[in-house]
């Protein structure tokens, strides 16, 4: 109704209006005001500086006699001409000027036409109508014509750059020539003394913002489901604000005001912060506000934000936001906003404060949803509903805005094709690699041994998406799930790959693991005395768990599981990688890639179905934790020159970390509880942090430690008494724990030669390049780099504590491999060199991928088992009687422990080198040397002690010839010629055979 009454003429009687006095007009209905202030002005000759098509327009000349001609105008009133009055004295001199008014109204589509009239018919109809009235449409053309031609002497301006309220307020207030800039919507209306009682408040110059008195109106109808609490989502302020006028500490809500200088200074609205919901122009989030809050304080110490309750303006609320889908999506637009705020502390108190009326709300409007009580105007059951749904959806909100509020500022605008390239390659490499699996003859392999069975199209879906992830690092815009979803990919590529190609489980060690939870399942206990598996009964816990999962899902065994073992690990390790990494950086490009850095050269093959690879993902849990909630000293701010540096996480109160030390004991005694190194590295790790002021935790460190010595002591002490005397021995012998990791390469295939050499100039580059990172950002690593250098260091003293069976090498390049990750990528990453991003790092990434796939793929000779394989074994199990001795020349036989309570195993290469090497060697066990010199007699001699009833069996599968002659363990030809020997003895009997392999029976010798 007021929109047709605003568009009608002017007639005599509107032109009398206009006569009248100001406290007569004030009186007058709504439309007759708004007859007044469609009045059109002439253009004058003073206008030009006004932008071109635009006619700037003040009523309160219209009110006013004209100065006269040749009558000076000062320059404070050279914009609002003021009457000559002699009646009056003169206006004292340290009278305060009344500022000018300029007000930018926000519109984005054709059906807000109507609403966007009556908005302008209101600011017109002031009593102290605004000097200026500038329209700022959002990327909708039609509209922004629209209003060009139907509005009279206002600024049009068409928002064709970043969407969003504040990305066009801030080109309203690029325009805006009043000392304040009001900000309204299309569905706003402004009573008629709304600008006079706005500008008496800015009076002190002290006041930067002033807030007004925003009431909404429901044009269908305020839903019976939206609770009171829940108004800041419509703009309102929240519950619990000061209804007073008074100086207030934030600035949400709509209807609010700011003096143009401070506000341009601040770079007025943060736009980037900006999330609306869905296709709907609102009110910019909480972080806007926020943000913008602090930037105007920071500015101006002794600035205030002022609360006017006269200052009175109608919200209309539309049916398109009367929805429970609105009010989800927009508090997950508030989310999402909260936690992209620089400042995390600041997004924090403003997520608290939105909250905080409605978490308090929850015990009455329960209440009330059992009793049925409560207003009229609600149904409490429904609000209770719509509460907890905006919570949630608030927490969900910010908790994914916090996975993309990494820095991304530094990283340069991205072209069309770099955009193009980032979001195709992804699924196209996708697409490649699942084409490429549909064509792999695995009987094909050579000693080199995936590499070479693998098609072109594999290798061209790896260079795809290295391509599309270099890309996407130099997008800007990008969302962080586009990382994620490369991050991922590549993990499936690197470690899904092998499980779905082979029809068995890969690896004989997920074998033997697989083995002893089935002895849990089938017996319910452990068994400390399990001879050579005794670690795995005295160090349970990893198996005790996946025996309760196995049982729980229903299966037979823990193949299926055990199958998908490195996969969920590698994604399981994604997660508290990236929260370690975004603790000590903000940067994304250098978070990214540093994440891919560390799956691409983690090559080591430790991420299988086993207790190491789940203690590591507790343990980088552990230490994510720690890094970012254990914090107690300050952090002095040291040089950033690169704009590395994260905000540093919060300090914690006592209470906080007694807290998180009583939720860390469950991943820590599991950690304890299932591996023998992982608790040592912990308790390592978090002692070099305990040095560090700003992580001195007595707590956490006396936990760990003490977990770790009480398991090894009180349960494990047997295994540990039998392996003192070596531990010791080797304590202190760092060359020497590190030369037992090396493989001798005299004996060994050449293509295994390739794989040993290409294992080494991965892990020596990859260190190098960490030493130039380290030098490159060393004042990075002087303030927040300084505990993830010492998550990395800290196991580099196990060099000097054991070999751990040769394999210390391993596990510390394992355990340093989130430092040196990270420092390696930060010898390219940011950069910003075109040269270095698009043209180096894709090269380095295509390298450390490709020495990943020599290390990890180049032995699957040894680790692939056919299904052939597996039937042999289930066969020998279920003839061979109780006690009876399996040999084989390596435990390479899927299911080699199976059942090993009922069976002993003895596996040839583990046989001494020599009799000097085990004096108390007994006589009819022969040495490894003697067994390759003869290797019937010698096989003869060792399965000759059998107890009664028991028989000997020789296991010759398909897999024992790459297992031993590759690596060198035994001499080629060896195994040929152990089978050669076998059959033509009298002494043995094949008793079983199929295409994969073949099991030997040991006869009684004839008396």
């Amino acid at each position: 109704m007021e929109g047709r009454q605003a568009d009608e003429a002017l007639d005599d009687e509107t032109t009398r209006q206009l006569k009248r006095p100001a406290a007569d007009r004030a009186a007058l209905p709504d439309d007759d005001a708004t007859k007044v202030a469609r009045l059109p002005r002439p253009r004058t000759d003073d206008e030009d500086d006004a932008p071109t098509g635009v006619l700037v327009w003040d009523a309160r000349k219209l009110l006013e006699p004209e100065p006269d001609e040749d009558e000076d105008e000062d320059d404070a009133t050279s914009t609002r001409p003021i009457p000559k009055i002699t009646a009056e004295p003169p206006p004292p001199i340290d009278e305060k000027t009344v500022p000018t008014l300029s007000v930018v109204v926000v519109t984005g589509e054709v059906g807000a036409w109507h609403q966007l009239r009556v908005t302008i018919a209101s600011l017109r109809a002031q009593l102290e109508p605004p000097e200026q009235i500038v329209v700022v449409v959002d990327h909708c053309p039609e509209l922004a014509d629209l209003a060009r031609g139907g509005l009279d002497d206002v600024v049009v301006l068409h928002n064709e750059g970043q969407r969003g309220v504040a990305a066009a307020r801030n080109l309203g207030l690029t325009v805006a020539t009043g000392d304040v800039v009001a900000f309204h919507d299309d569905e706003t209306a402004a009573e008629p003394d709304w600008s006079t009682c706005l500008l008496r408040a800015f009076d002190e110059r002290q006041v930067l913002a002033v807030r007004s008195n925003l009431t909404l109106r429901w044009v269908a109808g305020r839903p019976r489901w939206f609770p009171e609490e829940l108004a800041w989502i419509m703009g309102a302020s929240c519950t619990g604000s000061p209804e007073e006028a008074g100086p207030i500490d934030d600035l949400y809500g709509a209807g609010v005001a700011f003096r143009r200088a401070p506000l341009a200074e601040a770079g007025g609205f943060p736009a980037d912060l900006d999330h609306q919901a869905g296709d709907v122009l609102a009110e910019p989030p909480g972080g806007v506000k926020a943000e913008l809050f602090h930037l105007l304080k920071e500015l101006n110490p002794n600035g205030r934000v002022h609360f006017e309750p006269s200052a009175h303006l109608r919200a209309g609320i539309s049916a398109r936001r009367a929805t429970r889908a609105y009010v989800i999506s927009r508090c997950v637009a508030e989310g999402k906003s909260l936690a992209a705020v620089p400042h995390r502390g600041r997004g924090r108190r403003a997520l608290s404060v939105h909250l905080a009326q409605v978490k308090s709300s929850l015990p009455r409007t329960t209440f009330q949803a059992i009793t049925v009580t409560g207003p009229g105007n609600v149904r409490p059951g429904q609000a209770l509903i719509t509460r907890l749904l905006a919570m949630l959806a608030t927490v969900i909100g910010y908790m994914s805005g916090r996975m993309d509020s990494t820095r991304a500022d530094l990283i340069p605008a991205a072209g069309n094709l770099t955009w193009f390239v980032a979001r195709t390659a992804l699924p196209v490499s996708t697409i490649l690699w699942g084409l490429s699996l549909r064509r792999v003859n695995l009987d094909q392999m050579t000693d080199l041994g995936l590499l070479t069975v693998l098609p072109a199209t594999f290798w061209i879906a790896i260079v795809v998406m290295i391509v599309g992830f270099v890309a996407l690092l130099n997008d800007r815009h990008a969302l962080e799930l586009w990382h994620a979803g490369y991050a991922l990919i590549l993990i499936a590529v690197l470690h899904a790959t092998p499980s779905l190609l082979y029809p068995t489980l890969r690896y004989p060690w997920a074998w033997k693991h697989v083995s002893v939870i089935d002895y849990l399942i089938r017996h319910g206990a452990t068994d400390p005395a399990a001879g050579s598996l005794s670690a795995y009964h005295q160090w349970p816990g990893f198996f005790s768990f996946f025996a309760l999962m196995t049982e729980a899902a229903g299966l037979e065994n823990a193949l299926d599981i055990a199958k998908w073992g490195p996969l969920v690990f590698n994604v399981a390790t994604l997660l508290p990688l990236l929260l370690l990494f975004r603790t000590v950086t903000r940067n994304r490009q250098l978070i990214w890639g540093g994440i891919w850095v560390y799956f691409s050269c983690s090559w080591v093959g430790q991420d299988y179905f086993s207790p190491q690879a789940t203690t590591l993902v507790l343990y980088l849990i552990v230490l994510a934790v720690v890094v970012r909630r254990f914090r107690r000293g300050p952090i002095r701010a040291g040089d950033d020159p690169h704009g590395l540096a994260a905000e540093p996480p919060p300090m914690t109160t006592t209470y906080a970390r007694l807290t998180w030390t009583l939720l860390l004991i469950v991943p820590i005694a599991a950690i304890a509880s299932s591996h023998q190194l992982t608790p040592l590295m912990l308790v390592a790790t978090l002692g070099l942090l305990f040095i560090l002021r700003r992580y001195r935790n007595f707590g956490i460190l006396m936990v760990s430690a003490g977990l770790a010595a009480g398991w090894a002591v009180g349960i494990a002490w047997q295994v540990l008494e039998s392996k003192i005397n070596f531990i010791v021995g080797s304590l202190g012998d760092a060359g020497g724990n590190l030369d037992a990791g090396l493989v001798a390469l005299g004996d060994v295939a050449p293509g295994q030669v390739i794989v040993a050499y290409a294992d080494r100039a991965l892990s020596v580059g990859l260190w190098l390049l960490a030493i130039g990172g380290a030098i490159l950002r060393r004042q990075w690593l002087r303030r927040p780099g300084l505990p993830l250098l010492m998550i990395g260091l800290a196991p580099l003293v196990f060099f000097a504590a054991g070999s751990y069976g040769g394999e210390i090498l391993f596990r510390v390049y394992l355990f340093t491999l989130p430092m040196t990750a990270f420092l390696a990528a930060a010898v390219f990453l940011p950069s910003k060199r075109a040269f270095v991003r698009l043209a180096v790092l894709p090269v380095v990434l295509l390298l450390m991928v490709s020495g990943f796939f020599f290390g990890n793929y180049g032995k699957e000779q040894g680790n692939y088992f056919t299904l052939d394989e597996v039937e042999l074994v289930k066969e020998l199990h279920r003839i061979a009687p109780v006690n009876s001795l399996i040999v084989a020349p390596t435990f390479f036989l899927p299911g080699a422990y199976d059942q090993y309570e009922r069976f002993d195993q003895s596996w040839l290469d583990e046989l001494p080198p020599s009799r000097e090497a085990l004096p108390n060697l007994p006589a009819y066990v022969p040495t490894l040397a003697e067994f390759v010199e003869k290797p019937a007699p010698s096989l003869i001699n060792l399965m000759s002690k059998l107890p009664p009833g028991a028989k000997g069996y020789l296991v010759l599968n398909r897999t024992q010839r790459p297992a031993t002659e590759t690596p060198g363990i035994l001499p080629k030809g060896t195994i040929d010629r152990l089978k050669r020997e076998v059959e033509a003895s009298k002494r043995f009997k094949k008793v079983l055979s199929n295409p994969g392999g073949d099991v030997y029976e040991l006869l009684p010798e004839k008396s």
